[in-house]
């Protein structure tokens, strides 16, 4: 406690949050059947990247382009739809320091 009653403050210190690894799946919700949505990968590092479309049970039904994530430069890619059949879907992408999982649903 400082002079007076007053509590000195500390200066603080700079603390640097990085933005971290994302995916964002961009389209309609629910993605009518046949149509594709995009899908926006980012890292915080330069990694390579593996797309998967995965049903309820785990299965994987569709391998998707993979390719390299830079900073500050998204990967982006599209989700096909054509040929899945109405349900509940994962999109899973896997990369060297992560992994991330988003769900969409598919309508006829």
């Amino acid at each position: 406690i400082g002079p007076a009653g007053t509590v000195p403050l500390s200066t603080g210190r700079p603390v640097q949050v990085g933005a971290g690894p994302s995916a964002t799946l961009l389209g309609p919700t629910p993605l009518p059947g046949g149509q594709a949505a995009r899908l926006l990968v980012s890292a915080d590092t330069r990694q390579s990247v593996e797309i998967a479309i995965y049903n309820t049970l785990g299965q994987q039904v569709r391998a998707l382009r993979g390719g390299h994530v830079a900073p500050g430069r998204p990967f982006d890619t599209r989700v096909a739809t054509r040929g899945l059949a109405s349900g509940l879907y994962f999109v899973r992408v896997t990369g060297e320091r992560f992994q991330l999982t988003r769900q969409f649903a598919i309508v006829q």
